[in-house]
């Protein structure tokens, strides 16, 4: 019922969501930022692993390095690892209470 929404980026998707009304600030933010999260560790962690994957490296090296070219400080792994938790804890949120409300 919405053309607007029909669109290959994501991004615009929940701007227009946001814009009729179907999606509130907070949940388009969340959703947003997780999304822009997940893209940016994805194509970190080919660069580092030289593979795709949709996973958060285990290895504490390879982890490393995600974090390095993700513009984290040296040894800061465990920080990333924290703000990947935070942030998609958030989005997942945000999916149960739209897709399976109580």
């Amino acid at each position: 019922g919405h053309p607007s929404v029909r669109t290959p980026s994501t991004l615009r998707a929940l701007e227009e969501l946001t814009t009729i009304g179907e999606l509130s600030d907070d949940d388009a933010v969340a959703l947003r930022e997780a999304w822009l999260l997940a893209s940016r560790l994805r194509n970190a962690v080919t660069l580092a692993g030289g593979k795709s994957s949709d996973v958060l490296a285990t290895d504490r090296k390879e982890l490393d390095a995600v974090s390095r070219l993700m513009e984290y400080g040296p040894g800061a792994s465990a920080e990333l690892e924290n703000d990947y938790l935070r942030i998609t804890r958030r989005a997942r949120n945000v999916f149960e209470k739209r897709f399976y409300p109580a």
